[in-house]
């Protein structure tokens, strides 16, 4: 990808849509993915061995590994000693971003990381969504989003749970 971004151009030689597309959209093309998807796969290059072999085993999502491979080289050492240290089996996508955005120039300490990881997930930040091709299956097609949602919190509303 490097060398396609420094790659010298005749853009008179180079298709319309192409001129553009960015290395990794060229990238994803001739493999069959999304450019954002190989940023991702290039983004968890700067996992260290360990955290890698934990995504490799299905630890972690792909999104987490993204989020923790934002992480000073110390502190993903000092998560993985916790997360070994602590048996944690698995780590979601949330305290991935949270440890992510916790990061600071200094990097994380081991209390920091203690102090996300036993925090229980918060209930009320969680979301539900519904595809709209399932929802069509109850309300008719020419009925937009928000009347479909607005329907939806009326029927909720008259049977209160």
């Amino acid at each position: 990808m490097e060398a396609l971004k420094r790659q010298g151009k005749r853009v008179d030689l180079i298709e319309d849509d192409k001129r553009n597309a960015k290395a990794r959209d060229l990238i994803g093309q001739q493999q069959g993915l999304a450019g954002v998807q190989v940023f991702k796969y290039i983004r968890l290059t700067e996992l260290i061995p360990q955290l890698l072999e934990m995504l490799d085993a299905g630890s972690f999502s792909i999104r987490a590994g993204v989020d923790l491979s934002y992480l000073k080289r110390g502190s993903q050492e000092l998560l993985f000693e916790y997360i070994k240290k602590n048996s944690v089996q698995r780590l979601d996508n949330e305290k991935a971003s949270v440890l992510r955005k916790t990061n600071n120039d200094s990097g994380l300490t081991e209390e920091t990381i203690s102090e996300i990881m036993k925090k229980k997930p918060d209930s009320k930040s969680r979301s539900i969504s519904f595809k709209r091709t399932e929802l069509l299956k109850f309300f008719p097609s020419s009925m937009s989003n928000e009347e479909i949602i607005q329907k939806i919190y009326m029927l909720l509303e008259s049977i209160k749970l």
